[in-house]
């Protein structure tokens, strides 16, 4: 019973349990740290613009664009419950962008909020192109916010956050470790870590999660750049394989080229 009790308490401990708001004073300026927001000045502060716009009736519609890891969907969880989030607004088809279109031209209609880390590409059902997989007609009725990579710093400060938040006690060099690797990988990868390295911890009967637990989840799971190493070295293997000159991506872009793959 006690372990059906810790698995239900972590169900609901979701990737942005911790977002609260967009962290904004009443000028909408955007706080250092509020509200579990951290980071992201421009993208918060242009968010804050919609609410207020949200208040005195306008009904925009925006797409949060950057890329992978940059935090546009904890911004969207900033929003109230007005709004109609869609995260990977790439996997919409054509029909579905119709549907869109034709209910945001209702009164009555929710604020609508997508996430793209895509630039110009082939809309999926189409031959058509356009900037962030988003028909024309319905991109001209969005409002564009655009974030940023996170720096090292903020990386430290959403992790120690995310720590509190799943109730994980990591202790300074296993954090400053959680650190450089999300800045080498993802943010969303470390994030992944930190549950896995506390059942590490654990099992080793530690107090807290150490150095060694991060690297040992760290060797058990991959990250993309490693995950996409790994299936090109070892291709022959599979019944399907990727051709025999693609390139491994690094940096930013390996989530995108994986998804492209």
């Amino acid at each position: 019973m006690a372990e059906s009790r810790d698995l239900t308490r972590l169900e609901r401990i979701g990737a942005h349990s911790h977002i609260q708001g967009l962290g904004l004073d009443s000028a909408l300026e955007p706080r250092a740290v509020s509200e579990g927001m951290v980071g992201q000045v421009k993208a918060r502060k242009a968010a804050g613009v919609i609410v207020e716009m949200i208040r005195q009736n306008c009904r925009p519609g925006n797409p949060l664009s950057g890329q992978p890891g940059t935090g546009k969907t904890a911004i969207a969880m900033g929003f109230d419950s007005s709004v109609l989030f869609i995260d990977e607004v790439h996997m919409l088809d054509f029909e579905c962008f119709s549907f869109l279109n034709r209910a945001l031209e209702n009164d009555m209609s929710p604020i609508l909020v997508v996430a793209t880390n895509r630039g110009v590409t082939t809309i999926r059902g189409t031959n058509q192109r356009s900037a962030h997989v988003i028909p024309i007609d319905l991109l001209d009725r969005l409002l564009i916010i655009t974030s940023q990579p996170y720096t090292e710093d903020e990386i430290r400060k959403i992790l120690e956050i995310r720590c509190q938040e799943e109730d994980v006690d990591m202790n300074e060099e296993a954090r400053q470790l959680l650190t450089l690797i999300g800045r080498d990988t993802s943010l969303r990868y470390a994030i992944h870590l930190i549950n896995a390295a506390a059942l590490a911890s654990m099992k080793r009967k530690g107090k807290v999660v150490e150095t060694e637990d991060i690297e040992r989840v760290y060797r058990l799971f991959l990250d993309t750049k490693r995950s996409m190493q790994y299936l090109v070295e070892n291709q022959s293997q599979y019944m399907f394989s990727v051709p025999a000159n693609t390139e491994v991506a690094t940096g930013e872009g390996a989530e995108h080229e994986a998804m492209e793959i």
